[in-house]
């Protein structure tokens, strides 16, 4: 993996593309177990035109990649943070820059902090697509996730991956599990 060089909006929001280093992809995982969105839609986002979710993540091949993604970010930070970041930072510095991928609390399952945007997909189990989905159903109902990692936001004294939610595909019933996804 490695980013790209560091894009400046219109708007003055820094971001570097994360690629994969032989294709030139962007990085993209397809949840194997369904998560749920304990908490729903962020609701101070409403408006927004992407929305948090924070998905209850106990898949070990998510956690597992995400777990290595942070990993590898600190590290590339500490070699790169100058052409990064804007300038030279220790490890140290880094590891409070950096917002990892997962919120972890002990006690508690981790928490994959996601986007939803206007272009997420949304599926039944019977692989129909969905208009829109109500706050209830996100945080009820289980769904398997494909999702990607496009770029790294970059903020003064802060930066982070965005993930977002490309396609979401909801069980019929709160203990039910998906099967087969329809991406």
């Amino acid at each position: 993996m490695e980013l790209g060089d560091l894009y400046t909006s219109k708007l003055g929001r820094k971001s570097a593309r994360l690629r994969s280093k032989d294709t030139q992809e962007a990085i993209t995982l397809c949840t194997k177990t369904p998560m749920i969105a304990p908490f729903g839609l962020s609701t101070f986002e409403k408006n927004a035109s992407r929305q948090s979710l924070s998905l209850s993540c106990s898949d070990v091949v998510t956690l597992a990649f995400f777990e290595e993604l942070d990993r590898w970010a600190l590290k590339y930070l500490e070699e790169h943070s100058e052409r990064v970041l804007g300038k030279k930072l220790s490890a140290e510095q880094i590891a409070v820059w950096y917002k990892p991928c997962l919120k972890t609390t002990p006690g508690y399952e981790p928490l994959l902090k996601v986007k939803i945007g206007p272009d997420t997909c949304y599926w039944d189990a019977q692989k129909q697509r969905l208009q829109s989905v109500d706050d209830t159903t996100w945080r009820t109902l289980p769904a398997r996730y494909k999702l990607s990692v496009p770029q790294m936001w970059i903020m003064p004294g802060s930066c982070g991956f965005l993930v977002c939610a490309d396609h979401v595909c909801f069980s019929e019933q709160a203990n039910d599990t998906v099967q087969t996804c329809p991406l």
